[in-house]
C-alpha cells in the first residue's frame, strides 16, 4: 500500500519532489532488519544502510579541528551523533546532520554545535539549525559571517568559521558545509614580542 500523504504535504511546503513511501517504509524502525522493506540487506555484510534511512534527506558538515594547548577538549555534536577530540594535533572529521534522527514526521530542522572546553571549563559553545530538506542554514550563533568572531580569554584564543556550500555546492567546492576550529595560545602581540626581541639581540651585540 503507498502512503502519499506526507510526500505531498512536504512537496507542496517546500517546493520539491519526494518519492512516496510505503507504510513498512515510513514507520520502519531505524536498523530494525526484521521491516519487510530491510529484507534486501538482511544477509549483507550490516554496512548498507535500509532503504528507509537512505531515503531520508541530510546536510554534511566537513570538520576541521587544530588544538595546540594542553587539557582542552572540542567536541562537535549533531541529532544522533557526536565527535570528541581531546588530544594536541589536527584531525579531519565529518557529521551529518540526518531527518532519520529527528524526531517529528514533518520536522526537518537539526543542531550542530561545537563546544570547546579548557581543563574542564567551557570556553565557548556554538550552534546553528539546519534545514536538511532545505540544506539552509535557519537560525543560530554562527548563521551570519559577521556573527563568527575569535574568542580570546587571557593566554587563549579561539578561530572558529562555518561555510554555508547550499544545496550542490558553488564554484567546485564540496555539497558539505565546512566547519573549522583552532584552539591556540594567545599570539595577537606576536609582531611586538618579536620587534623587542630583536631589539634586545641587536643590543646585546653591540655591548
Amino acid at each position: 500500500m503507498q502512503l502519499t500523504f506526507p510526500a505531498r504535504r512536504v512537496s507542496a511546503q517546500y517546493g520539491v519532489k519526494l518519492q512516496s513511501l510505503t507504510r513498512d517504509e515510513l514507520f520502519a524502525t531505524p536498523g530494525d532488519t526484521t521491516s519487510s522493506n530491510c529484507q534486501e540487506f538482511k544477509n549483507g555484510s550490516g554496512k548498507e544502510p535500509d532503504r528507509y534511512l537512505r531515503m531520508m534527506p541530510s546536510k554534511g558538515i566537513q570538520l576541521y579541528t587544530f588544538i595546540a594547548i594542553e587539557n582542552c577538549q572540542v567536541s562537535y555534536t549533531v541529532p544522533g551523533f557526536s565527535i570528541l577530540q581531546e588530544k594536541t594535533g589536527t584531525y579531519n572529521d565529518h557529521l551529518e546532520v540526518d531527518k532519520a534522527q529527528i524526531q517529528g514526521l514533518f520536522d526537518f530542522v537539526g543542531r550542530f554545535q561545537f563546544t570547546v572546553k579548557v581543563n574542564g571549563k567551557a570556553i565557548t559553545s556554538q550552534y546553528v539549525n539546519i534545514n536538511t530538506l532545505t540544506e539552509n542554514m535557519e537560525s543560530g550563533t554562527m548563521k551570519l559571517n559577521v556573527d563568527q568572531r575569535s574568542v580570546v580569554i587571557n593566554e587563549l584564543i579561539v578561530f572558529y568559521g562555518l561555510y554555508d556550500a547550499g544545496q550542490s555546492g558553488e564554484a567546485g567546492l564540496p555539497k558539505s558545509d565546512q566547519c573549522y576550529v583552532m584552539v591556540t595560545k594567545n599570539r595577537l602581540n606576536w609582531q611586538g614580542t618579536t620587534a623587542r626581541q630583536e631589539v634586545l639581540r641587536k643590543h646585546t651585540m653591540l655591548a
